[in-house]
């Protein structure tokens, strides 16, 4: 009801000029600046709080965020959040934060847009993302799995986001120590990805320590069992053959 308080014609020409503007957008980076032009038109026209602003707004922040504008991108995206909040938007501006190196504000962004769609799979893959920069790497693993997790319904990811992510998620357990869970993620990558030579180098490296690791353990229960082994050596052969104590002079007289 209140898209009425517009003229018709205004909206209508507002509504074109956004279309436009998605087709640059769709055609290649080269037409950014006039997608831009276009949107800000759009939006001079369309002044109201209502109507597609909000959209449009997003639009321009895409296109800023893809042209390097970041500090533009922000200021774009705050207009937009005061208008209506959204999980892209949020998304955005945690993307953004990150690329300027803001990394617990861009955890904070990606955790406002998770609030609002819990299965968000990029805004998780990119909280992840930021808890890497911040050598979280626990809190990176939980935020990857949930990412996977979330896309085993939705099939959203690409099959170069995935490789990425499981490549990512073989990092952070690498960093970890955990070794098996490393090679296990980079083997998913190389999965989706045959050749991949990230994840064939992070598979290699990951299944040479988990080996190593296991090696260690070997050694390490068999050297307890040697010391195990001799010690019961010890108690069972070497102590029988010690000879008895001779009794003292104070023995012999009480048995006198």
């Amino acid at each position: 009801m209140l898209l009425c308080t517009i003229p018709a014609v205004q909206a209508d020409e507002s509504t074109n000029l956004t279309n436009q503007a998605i087709l640059l957008i769709h055609n290649g980076s080269n037409n950014y600046p006039r997608a831009i032009a276009l949107i800000d038109e759009a939006l001079r026209i369309n002044s109201s709080e209502f109507g597609g602003r909000s959209y449009a707004l997003e639009l321009k922040t895409y296109c800023q965020i893809q042209m390097g504008n970041y500090t533009e991108a922000l200021t774009t995206i705050d207009q937009a959040l005061a208008l209506e909040e959204s999980a892209v938007l949020w998304n955005n501006k945690g993307y953004v934060l990150y690329r300027q190196g803001n990394y617990p504000g861009s955890v904070e962004a990606y955790t406002r847009a998770l609030k609002i769609d819990p299965t968000y799979t990029v805004a998780l893959i990119n909280k992840g993302n930021s808890f890497m920069e911040l050598k979280k790497y626990d809190d990176a693993v939980t935020a990857y799995t949930s990412a996977f997790a979330a896309d085993a319904e939705a099939h959203a990811l690409s099959v170069p986001q995935q490789v990425k992510t499981y490549n990512n998620l073989g990092d952070a357990y690498f960093q970890l120590g955990k070794y098996s869970e490393s090679a296990a993620a980079y083997q998913n990558a190389l999965t989706a990805e045959p050749g991949n030579t990230t994840a064939t180098a992070g598979f290699a490296k990951a299944s040479q320590q988990a080996q190593a690791g296991s090696l260690l353990l070997i050694a390490g229960i068999v050297v307890l069992l040697l010391i195990c082994g001799g010690g019961a050596y010890y108690f069972l052969k070497v102590k029988k053959a010690e000879p008895e104590k001779r009794p003292s002079k104070s023995s012999k007289k009480n048995k006198k």
